[in-house]
């Protein structure tokens, strides 16, 4: 009996995840590779819900698909995995036995869901944020607004009002977090029509404007990040979310019910403001 397994590789060829399962048929490039490479596809996915996580080499990670016979491997499939991005002024994180494992848990979080022909809303914001984290520039802000509003579910008409309020049971509620989601909004709206986001924080000084919509981009990406976190590990959380009629029944139970019910909320004001940066976009201190 063979065995399948799918590798990931950096760029620089440093050995990576691993995943295999016992085969009676290893020599045939079948639905058990595509499980396993899927699978290792998606925890890598979920690592990059943790801002920091950086990849050596400037090109796609290496995703390696083979078997191994009678000791030997042999590569049959190689592809790229997706090429993710960090949001400009983020901090270098490892990645810990924890984090795996979260990232297990959010897997397994997701394939629950999967199971039924329901959180519809839920896949798609997923989707969404994905896109935000593989993209660059103000098109990340955008994606993760719009993830947010994947939650939220804005009635036609008010879905700014709706957004700077209802996200303030993801994020601790406050003038300053209602301030931060106003612009971050802005930016958002700002950004779908092609606009630049900088329209939206022109009250600052022109030399901070770029560092301000930075750190709303990053606030933004923690506070969609935790709450889907949050959605996919905790069911009875995440029940709340199902459908569109229970979304809509959640939202009515005001501010109070939510809070209650959603428990713990994020400090936005962690993701603070940097104006000196290293060559890879990192900040440095003014010293």
């Amino acid at each position: 009996m063979g065995r399948l397994s799918s590798r990931r590789f950096s760029k620089t060829s440093q050995f990576g995840p691993l995943v295999d399962r016992e085969s009676n048929n290893p020599a045939v490039l079948d639905e058990e590779h595509i499980h396993l490479r899927n699978g290792l596809a998606q925890l890598y996915s979920f690592l990059r819900f943790h801002q920091g996580v950086e990849i050596s080499g400037s090109k796609e990670p290496d995703l390696l698909c083979g078997s191994h016979l009678q000791g030997e491997p042999m590569i049959r499939q190689m592809t790229k995995m997706a090429m993710f991005y960090e949001s400009k002024g983020y901090r270098r994180a490892p990645v810990t036995k924890e984090r795996l494992e979260e990232a297990l848990q959010l897997r397994s979080g997701l394939h629950a869901m999967q199971k039924t022909d329901e959180f519809q809303r839920i896949f798609r914001g997923i989707d969404v944020l994905f896109d935000g984290l593989k993209a660059t520039g103000q098109n990340r802000l955008h994606q993760f607004v719009r993830s947010l509003e994947a939650l939220i579910l804005p009635d036609t008409g008010k879905t700014r009002k709706q957004f700077i309020h209802r996200c303030q049971t993801f994020a601790s509620p406050g003038a300053a977090t209602e301030a931060i989601l106003r612009e971050a909004f802005d930016m958002r709206s700002d950004a779908e029509h092609l606009h630049s986001w900088e329209r939206a924080v022109m009250s600052y000084p022109k030399t901070e404007r770029d560092d301000v919509c930075w750190q709303r981009t990053r606030q933004m990406q923690f506070l969609a990040c935790d709450a889907y976190t949050k959605i996919l590990l905790h069911p009875d959380i995440g029940n709340y979310f199902r459908t569109e009629q229970t979304l809509e029944n959640f939202w009515k139970l005001g501010d109070q019910g939510t809070r209650s019910i959603w428990g713990k909320p994020v400090d936005l004001a962690r993701e603070v403001r940097h104006s000196m940066y290293d060559q890879f976009g990192r900040p440095i201190s003014a010293d």
